[in-house]
């Protein structure tokens, strides 16, 4: 199910799904332990003898969205049953690793008075497993605390009468066992006071029809730290938290607006400031910068998006350098730059504290071995550096990055190529899927090497400079003589390779990867526009109007049968490279109106809460694979950002 709501931090990330269960909670990095493992915590409410479940069929989410501009939650819920309708907010604050939803209770019939009691279960699992967890009622706080080795979360709230006044300590998940929240349905809880294992625990707060409470979690590696983040809600009263927090990211997204008024579409602007919202929930404290925090991927392949890519971290870094947010790509690029290896290239992917993460690339192929690599992560980290300096001239971001990454990084890309045709040597393709010479990579490369080569010039080491220059001209010489097919008349996507690693066939397969090039300037060329043209047409997934498939034949989450009207799952990366291509080609504002309805096709296809899956159903336009992923937010950045840009040059041009 996706995330239909992340808000957080950097040290504390929240996620809620689309029916309103808080099923994620990352804590003390982003994306590294989730501290449910994706199990989602129930919230329900007893009235009159009746009970509901928020999210089950008692309570329905009339609304999911944010308050403009911020990363505050504005939920409506109903019950018809019990007569009642709950407004909440939920917020992670800006700088505490604190965790508060308000709550303001309205009876449907408008009447005011009656007992209402409020439940909340949480069914932790510390450092993402249930093994020895332990939860305890503290009277003297009063609250609930979980606590596993250096993982303490502390639990409280305040209604107009005070704390929560009843609360169930038990196990769950083993010997039948479900958990406390069933222990809520009868509106009386049995008060256990502690447990161990697999346990859980709810706590009950009664209040009237009409009243606002709060409920809180506090999060940190000791008794003591969530004991004085407890101190510090009840001093400075939540309302402050979520004001203050509130005010926060206003200021942040507004910190540096770019000029949009030459894009007509009125839905454009708002999701753009939302994307770079999004993107922030998604970015850790030391830099890490996370492709997804939806764990719901892990009952697909037991494993998740949690991961630093080097590509999608650059790509990423990049548009938050280029949309005014420039600290975030610093934090980047000093987190990415010492996990470069000793032969001068990044692996696959990265935990967010900068451990080795998961992998299926091998280091050893048809009795060979074979680096287990992207070779266009290390290029797209070099290019985005190379954005960054070009924007700011900031020398002293730079210098700690020149000698150990830059220099190192320029030289293996120069060097890592088969001297036969010029081209890279195989390595695996950004889908992640394919081992060979890829099109995508090839222009990575060559930006890449180009972006070494202006800073060894910059730096005054004219010979790497030379190097770094001429390696890139001739691999993208290379690029537009090896693959272009005349009979199909448009470049290959990838090059397949003997066991020697040359050269041997093309893969024809039209692929949105190759409408990916258009972030390179150094790859412009005729036989590029002409690929576009061809790719365009046979990617476009026609039920959606407009819609970019992946690739044809594409297996991954398939909904629907691929055919020529489906080729694939539309996927909002696709359609922003394909939006990228039209900006570059468009001469009149006719032209680009085309792109711009490529953006609004995606702008229409996110989530009321405006936020963007990795693909979306053929026909239903539901989010498939993980929600949100931060690369779709981020290509809608520097998208938005082309889009104004060249609307901008195409209105100083004369008529």
């Amino acid at each position: 199910m996706p995330r239909d709501l992340p808000i957080g931090n950097g040290r504390l990330a929240v996620n809620f799904d689309r029916s309103y269960h808080l099923t994620d909670v990352y804590y003390p990095n982003i994306g590294k332990e989730n501290q449910t493992a994706g199990h989602p915590c129930h919230f329900g409410v007893w009235r009159d003898g009746r009970f509901a479940w928020v999210g089950d069929d008692g309570f329905t989410p009339e609304s999911m969205a944010y308050q403009e501009d911020t990363l505050v939650t504005q939920v409506s819920l109903v019950s018809a049953d019990l007569g009642l309708r709950l407004k909440c907010q939920d917020v992670v604050d800006f700088n505490e690793t604190v965790y508060l939803r308000q709550i303001d209770t309205y009876s449907l019939d408008g009447s005011r008075g009656g007992e209402l009691r409020l439940f909340f279960q949480q069914d932790f699992h510390l450092l993402e497993t249930t093994v020895g967890d332990s939860a305890t009622y503290l009277s003297q706080i009063p609250a609930i605390v979980h606590f596993k080795d250096d993982r303490y979360v502390l639990r409280a709230g305040l209604s107009p009468s005070g704390s929560f006044d009843q609360f169930a300590v038990g196990q769950s998940e083993m010997h039948g066992l479900e958990g406390t929240w069933r222990d809520a349905e009868d509106g009386v809880l049995e008060g256990n006071p502690v447990a161990q294992g697999a346990v859980d625990a709810t706590i009950r707060f009664t209040l009237k029809v009409g009243e606002r409470m709060w409920y809180w979690m506090a999060f940190g590696q000791s008794l003591a730290e969530v004991e004085r983040l407890n101190r510090l809600i009840l001093d400075k009263g939540p309302e402050e938290l979520l004001g203050r927090t509130r005010s926060y990211w206003r200021l942040w997204v507004g910190a540096r607006p770019p000029k949009l008024d030459t894009i007509t579409d009125p839905s454009i602007e708002p999701l753009f400031r939302r994307s770079l919202l999004t993107v922030a929930t998604q970015v850790d404290h030391q830099g890490g910068i996370i492709a997804s925090t939806d764990y719901d991927l892990i009952r697909y392949a037991q494993d998740t998006y949690n991961y630093v890519w080097g590509r999608d971290g650059a790509l990423v870094a990049d548009s938050l350098d280029e949309g005014g947010h420039s600290h975030l790509a610093e934090k980047f690029f000093s987190f990415i730059c010492p996990l470069l290896q000793p032969g001068g290239y990044l692996g696959h992917k990265y935990n967010p504290d900068g451990t080795p993460g998961s992998t299926w690339h091998a280091s050893w192929r048809d009795g060979r071995p074979a680096l287990p690599i992207q070779e266009d992560e290390t290029a797209l980290v070099l290019w985005a550096l190379g954005r960054m300096f070009s924007r700011h001239h900031q020398v002293e971001v730079i210098r700690p990055h020149y000698r150990s990454f830059i220099i190192k990084a320029a030289s293996f890309l120069a060097a890592h190529v088969d001297p036969a045709t010029g081209l890279p040597l195989p390595t695996y393709d950004l889908w992640e899927e394919r081992w060979g010479i890829h099109a995508y990579t090839i222009g990575a490369t060559v930006a890449g090497l180009a972006a070494g080569a202006h800073f060894a010039q910059a730096f005054g080491e004219t010979q790497e400079a030379d190097v770094f220059r001429q390696a890139g001209q001739k691999m993208a010489v290379a690029f537009y003589e090896h693959f272009w097919n005349d009979q199909v008349g448009r470049l290959a996507r990838c090059g397949l390779t003997n066991p020697e690693g040359h050269l041997i066939e093309l893969d024809m397969t039209a692929d949105s990867a190759l409408l990916g090039l258009s972030q390179f300037d150094e790859m412009a060329h005729p036989r590029l526009t002409e690929t576009w043209q061809q790719i365009r047409q046979i990617l476009c997934v026609q039920p959606c109007d407009g819609g970019i498939a992946r690739y044809t034949n594409d297996q991954y989450q398939t909904a629907l049968p691929n055919s020529a009207e489906i080729p694939g799952n539309p996927w909002f990366i696709a359609t922003l490279w394909a939006a990228r291509t039209l900006i570059r080609e468009a001469t009149d504002r006719a032209s680009l109106d085309a792109a711009q309805s490529l953006v609004s096709w995606c702008a229409s296809h996110a989530l009321p809460s405006g936020i963007m899956a990795e693909q979306v159903h053929p026909e239903t336009h539901e989010p498939l694979s993980v929600s949100p992923l931060t690369w779709s937010h981020s290509a809608f950045v520097s998208t938005v950002l082309a889009l104004a840009a060249k609307g901008q040059e195409l209105a100083t041009q004369p008529n």
